[in-house]
């Protein structure tokens, strides 16, 4: 029962991280990053223009860390707090899950079919 538990709370991280985009949200920070160093280190813009651009970067930077913060926590806290609720009815227990997800078993097991995942969706591509 404490996999079963376990497997709620990684795979609905995982599903709930790819409604809430979070991967493509943390994308757009690299490129809006990149996109500042790219206004730092360009001669052709005056002080001015660099601040300005900058400064829009920053909010839009702002603006992502906050939306990852949130959905990133709804994204862990569901599942969790679904398999606390599971906890509540005697179904399963809470602290046996995540002495289960800290397993070096349930780790590699993880990964493994997570990387099986990857290559067939490679595959498909």
């Amino acid at each position: 029962m404490e996999w079963l538990g376990g497997l709620i709370i990684v795979l609905g991280f995982v599903g709930l991280a790819k409604i809430f985009q979070l991967m493509e949200k943390n994308l757009e920070v690299i490129r809006i990053s990149k996109s500042s160093i790219s206004v730092m280190v360009d001669d052709s813009l005056e002080d001015l223009q660099k601040e300005k651009a900058l400064q829009k970067n920053t909010k839009e930077l702002l603006s992502l860390l906050f939306l990852i913060i949130a959905t990133s926590l709804l994204a862990v806290g569901i599942p969790t707090g679904l398999v606390w609720l599971l906890d509540y009815f005697n179904l399963l227990s809470f602290n046996d899950v995540l002495n289960t997800i800290i397993s070096l078993k349930f780790i590699l097991v993880s990964v493994v079919i997570s990387l099986i995942v990857i290559l067939i969706n490679r595959k498909k591509k």
